[in-house]
């Protein structure tokens, strides 16, 4: 039986941008299983997505992680340049209005180099996209369609100073780097705790969609993460909390885990009939 962590902050933090798998809803949860702040020097965000971790936990220190690396840009923006990173969104959003002007920006959207304006564009192209549905096609170019309503959708300003405050207000290590190379990268460091919220894999039969940064996540990688999650939990004692989709392939690939099931809300499924409550795996070596 784990034992459950007092892991709280006093309120719940959104993060600035939509992303697939955003876990702020469910970390009320999720902190109960996670490693104790007080017990470990830091926490590995695998797969950061949203960064819903670093703003609704309180850890001394966090290396974030993603193979999204227009995700880790802008991070790193947004912790050093906040208001010049939320004036250029502003001109995004004021200039490139309706489906000819996002349409505009997705297609020069991946010819444009780090900086300032790429990250602001990113942030545009988030939240004027079909119900924020982030996703990639195997070029690695963004390809989710336009879905701009009949309002002006919503400049996440106050969040991306409160974002940028969480991340100067504890040591943060931002990696553009897949799973693998993140673990090889930090495995031997003491003392740390790992999150894992890798693509959900779907029930047998269903369909799902796992490409967000490019590059898909499939079973075979599922199988792998486990595998190497334990192996360095029984070599390093590191305490491992990852949370998946609850279906029968996705507990049989992580047995080894202790398994306990929540319920998540799911809100950015392109079809309506499939958002809300969704059955989630939460899967824990301690």
């Amino acid at each position: 039986m784990s034992k459950k962590i007092n892991n709280q902050t006093t309120q719940l933090l959104r993060p600035f941008i939509k992303y697939p798998g955003n876990k702020t809803k469910l970390m009320p949860v999720l902190r109960q299983y996670l490693p104790d702040p007080l017990e470990c020097d830091g926490i590995v965000d695998v797969f950061t997505g949203s960064g819903s971790l670093l703003m609704n936990t309180n850890y001394k220190r966090y290396i974030l992680a993603d193979a999204n690396k227009d995700l880790i840009w802008l991070f790193d923006l947004a912790r050093r340049y906040p208001e010049n990173l939320v004036i250029n969104t502003r001109y995004f959003y004021q200039n490139f209005r309706g489906k000819e002007g996002f349409e505009l920006i997705r297609r020069q959207f991946p010819t444009m180099k780090k900086g300032l304006a790429q990250s602001a564009a990113f942030i545009y192209l988030i939240y004027h996209c079909f119900n924020g549905v982030v996703r990639y096609n195997q070029k690695g170019e963004f390809n989710s369609p336009c879905g701009i309503g009949e309002r002006q959708p919503y400049l996440p300003e106050r969040e991306i100073y409160a974002f940028s405050e969480r991340m100067n207000a504890v040591s943060v290590q931002l990696m553009h780097s897949c799973w693998h190379k993140t673990l090889k990268a930090v495995e031997g460091m003491p003392n740390l705790g790992f999150y894992c919220d890798p693509p959900y894999l779907p029930a047998k039969g269903v369909e799902g969609f796992t490409t967000y940064s490019g590059t898909s996540f499939n079973e075979n990688d599922h199988i792998l993460l486990a595998y190497q999650l334990g192996r360095m939990h029984r070599q390093h004692g590191y305490r491992v909390v990852i949370s998946s989709s609850n279906n029968l392939r996705t507990r049989d690939i992580y047995r080894d885990f202790e398994l306990n099931t929540t319920e998540a809300h799911r809100a950015v499924a392109a079809n309506g009939n499939k958002r809300g409550k969704a059955s989630e795996l939460i899967g824990v070596l301690a």
